[in-house]
């Protein structure tokens, strides 16, 4: 989280950034034994439609010590005397409903329901794309609030999803390189996939799906794998001239 210079009483909301790629020190703190049920805290969740012209709210009501207990940053924004503190209540308008919602699944059961990794359910598009993109939504959020257990536990049923069906989706690729940033790990982790797994007529027939940033990181990928340079079968790359060719004079 970025340091801010504000005065204690600071009406502003505590401001959230996402955390460096780094080896992450786990929040301690007392375990949630609810001595005290009835402390709890607002979360809303302010998302825009499609072009931006209307917004919408959820609300999400937690304790405010399982809250508290697995993430550093609201356990510092409820116990301040920033808005958050004052009000109880904490508004996140970079964040989805769905991802959300799979959070507060978490902070109660360190666990998550994804559909498509049920022992019984077959591939349904209409479900295994949106539910890839809850999750990935769902390991940003954890960056933001410090909860690197989660975003662990995020990547390894992202990882689940293709291996189960034996397919991938592209569509949340927008939104990683959107919401992340250069030296992410979840950013390595679809260049390593998709730069390893797929044929080159795969990316031909979806050149456009694909970010310009992420593409470039591929290219990085393969460099660092060789590492130096390579012995090339010139032939390859030579113009084919035909031997017994006639030329003219005039035409």
């Amino acid at each position: 989280m970025s340091d801010r210079n504000l005065s204690s009483k600071d009406d502003k909301p505590l401001a959230l950034s996402p955390q460096s790629e780094g080896i992450r020190k786990m929040h301690k703190g007392n375990p949630p034994d609810f001595s005290d049920p009835n402390s709890l805290v607002t979360f809303i969740i302010v998302e825009a439609d499609g072009d931006g012209t209307k917004k919408t709210e959820t609300k999400f009501t937690v304790h405010k010590e399982v809250a508290c207990y697995h993430s550093p940053v609201f356990n510092a924004a409820f116990n301040s005397d920033f808005i958050e503190g004052q009000t109880q209540t904490y508004r996140l308008e970079d964040t989805t409903t769905r991802a959300f919602r799979l959070l507060v699944q978490w902070l109660y059961s360190q666990k998550v329901q994804i559909r498509q990794l049920d022992s019984d359910c077959v591939y349904d598009s209409m479900i295994f794309t949106p539910e890839t993109l809850a999750l990935v939504e769902l390991w940003v959020l954890a960056d933001r609030i410090s909860i690197a257990k989660l975003q662990n536990h995020a990547l390894g049923l992202i990882d689940q999803l293709p291996r189960r069906h034996n397919r991938i989706s592209t569509y949340p690729l927008g939104y990683i390189y959107t919401h992340t940033s250069s030296g992410s790990l979840l950013r390595k982790y679809f260049v390593s996939i998709f730069a390893d797994g797929f044929p080159s007529t795969w990316f031909t027939a979806r050149s456009n799906e694909f970010p310009k940033e992420m593409l470039v990181d591929m290219v990085i990928y393969h460099a660092e794998q060789r590492r130096g340079l390579v012995s090339v079968d010139l032939s390859k790359f030579l113009i084919p001239i035909e031997q017994n060719a006639k030329y003219s004079r005039f035409p």
